[in-house]
């Protein structure tokens, strides 16, 4: 007489599953990121009987999945300084592109600023090796991280991070405890410090949408004054040179934060080093 497993093989019998054990399918393949083929050794299941079980739940089987990450859902809530600081980062520096009826997710920086990216991937799940580099010609070397995982992609579209995002970013609906690490990590990724004359001055560049709110809250936060904004072809930007209001700018949004640029980061606290 066969055992249930050798019936299950040999006739197709559908096993049983309870809505626990689905469920705990789900998670596998969709948080733990497992393979079908993993996932059906624990439930002593052909990948393929795996495959339709989670396809019945509405789970996006493919054949192919990066594996780079394994915190998916890191953007699902933005309820930490640092996913706030990362938010600002990546809507300034990164990009979502849709390729091949797929949506992938990259950000590039100067190599000289990868530990950001480091940091990021290390918050993700990952190991540094998935931090890549890329030189061209008269460029400076960069340091970039891609993969495509579609429940990242669309955490991440909630707070206006979509393809050609360059005219249509906002300032997203998140706590308003974590608005100052957001702008700074926008800053870090858009913004300047700079030299007029022998003056030091800031500026935040983006499109109207995002630099107007941006402006205001520092009008409200930092006693920052109505700045007229700047008109480019294809941004606009604002421009702070007061030094009172670049020392409040750097005590309130640098000073005691664990994760910023460190080469912006530098250069404000060097003008009140004296102080």
């Amino acid at each position: 007489m066969m055992s249930l497993s050798q019936l299950i093989k040999e006739f197709g019998v559908r096993k049983f599953l309870s809505k626990e054990s689905l469920e705990q399918m789900r998670i596998m393949y969709e948080d733990k990121m497992l393979s079908t083929v993993e996932i059906g050794k624990f439930f002593n299941l052909s990948d393929h009987t795996v495959a339709v079980r989670l396809k019945e739940l509405g789970v996006n089987v493919t054949k192919k999945r990066s594996k780079k990450i394994t915190n998916r859902r890191y953007f699902e809530n933005i309820d930490s300084s640092r996913k706030a600081y990362f938010l600002g980062l990546i809507v300034a520096d990164g990009s979502v592109i849709f390729h091949k009826n797929k949506y992938a997710f990259r950000i590039e920086l100067v190599s000289s600023d990868d530990y950001l990216i480091k940091e990021l991937v290390k918050d993700l799940g990952a190991d540094e090796s998935v931090v890549k580099v890329s030189q061209r010609i008269n460029r400076n070397q960069t340091s970039y991280v891609s993969f495509g995982d579609e429940l990242f992609v669309n955490d991440l579209a909630k707070y206006g991070v979509v393809p050609n995002k360059t005219f249509t970013a906002y300032f997203p609906d998140i706590p308003s405890e974590f608005y100052r690490d957001f702008i700074r990590g926008y800053f870090d990724g858009d913004g300047t410090v700079y030299m007029c004359g022998k003056y030091v001055r800031t500026a935040f560049y983006g499109n109207a949408s995002i630099i107007k709110a941006i402006k205001n809250f520092l009008m409200q936060d930092i006693g920052l004054s109505d700045l007229t904004i700047c008109n480019r072809e294809n941004h606009v930007s604002f421009h702070m040179g007061s030094q009172t209001v670049l020392q409040r700018f750097f005590n309130l949004y640098y000073k005691d934060s664990d994760i910023y640029m460190v080469r912006k980061y530098k250069l404000l606290a060097a003008l009140f080093s004296n102080e």
